[in-house]
């Protein structure tokens, strides 16, 4: 009997030892659980159960291999327990990104007292150029309960309301930026625009228009200015030398555009322009001299390098303005009421 029992074990520990020598090596075991726990769940009750088996009869038997068969039933029911813990626990779920911006960001805001277009600007993370093309504005102020759209949030740019005839080839030109920005960022398709409704034109720049230069008055068109038949004194327009001080914005203005002696500091110009022949207007023209009183005791003039779409906007050059006494400034778009008139 004891003979048999000894060859049942032995039997079995053979079996056993074949199984694992197959299935279950420890190295690999900790480094590649995926082949391993396939293996065990193939057949996790043979294993499991010739494991416990064997080490019972090998307790019975008081073999001294009953430790080391304790060690490989342990090692085999842990794996089994392994591959079933993840059969039952879920993946965590990968975090997809899906901020993608559209037309339909557009945010439309009703202004409250105090409201500036700078201070909006801070608040929804675009610049206030933005806001102020996207709204025709040509100042930093805004007025209470005031209907304006701004931009997505983060995002620079111009909101514009589609017209009819509008198409994308020549929004994307005027606007100077690309044709499938404006597409993709305002599912537009098969190139139709939605007529009458908003989209964004994001970095867009406010287009210049190519305006005639303005033709100032020359001295066979400039009157002078007479009292009673007579020429008043100091007031005569003198062409063909530039009798302004050196350095000053007057100086500059009449080096540029042939402007005459005679019209006195920049806060007269104004004044005796139309005596001198000029048109005197609120409307920006690109080539014109652009006037104001404030800003100093002598005001000041500046030359209008180029006016916006709208008219709203303006760049323009100066001297002894920003830059300092005989230096030229050039300017990025400021708003036209910067300046009272403009001469041409």
């Amino acid at each position: 009997m004891v003979s048999a029992n000894i060859l049942v074990v032995l039997g079995l520990v053979s079996f056993l030892w074949t199984s694992n020598s197959r299935d279950i090596d420890t190295p690999a075991i900790l480094n590649n659980n995926s082949v391993e726990q396939d293996s065990i769940s193939s057949r996790p009750l043979d294993q499991l159960s010739s494991a416990d088996i064997a080490v019972n009869l090998a307790r019975l038997g008081r073999f001294e291999e009953v430790y080391w068969l304790a060690e490989q039933a342990a090692e085999v029911e842990y794996l089994a327990e392994l591959q079933q813990s993840s059969d039952t626990i879920a993946e965590k779920p990968q975090v997809v990104n899906s901020t993608i911006r559209t037309r339909k960001d557009i945010i439309q805001y009703t202004t409250v007292g105090g409201d500036t277009v700078s201070d909006l600007a801070s608040r929804f993370g675009v610049s206030s150029d933005s806001i102020r093309w996207s709204n025709n504005l040509s100042s930093n102020s805004l007025n209470a309960d005031q209907e304006i759209s701004i931009p997505p949030s983060g995002l620079d740019g111009i909101v514009y309301e589609v017209e009819e005839g509008d198409s994308v080839e020549d929004l994307a030109r005027t606007y100077q930026i690309s044709r499938s920005s404006l597409v993709a960022f305002n599912d537009v398709v098969d190139g139709e625009l939605p007529v009458g409704e908003q989209i964004f034109l994001q970095d867009a720049q406010q287009p210049v228009v190519q305006q005639a230069v303005a033709t100032l008055a020359t001295a066979d068109t400039r009157p002078s200015l007479t009292v009673n038949g007579a020429v008043q004194p100091g007031y005569t327009p003198v062409f063909g030398a530039n009798g302004y001080v050196f350095g000053h914005c007057t100086y500059y203005i009449a080096t540029k555009t042939g402007a005459p002696n005679g019209l006195g500091n920049a806060n007269t110009w104004d004044d005796r322009a139309e005596s001198f022949g000029y048109t005197k207007s609120k409307t920006p023209v690109a080539g014109a001299i652009a006037q104001r009183d404030w800003g100093s005791f002598y005001g000041h003039l500046a030359y209008v390098e180029a006016v916006s779409a709208d008219g709203s906007m303006i760049k323009y050059s100066d001297m002894n303005g920003i830059g300092g006494w005989n230096n030229n400034y050039f300017s990025d778009w400021v708003p036209a009421t910067e300046f009272g008139w403009y001469l041409y």
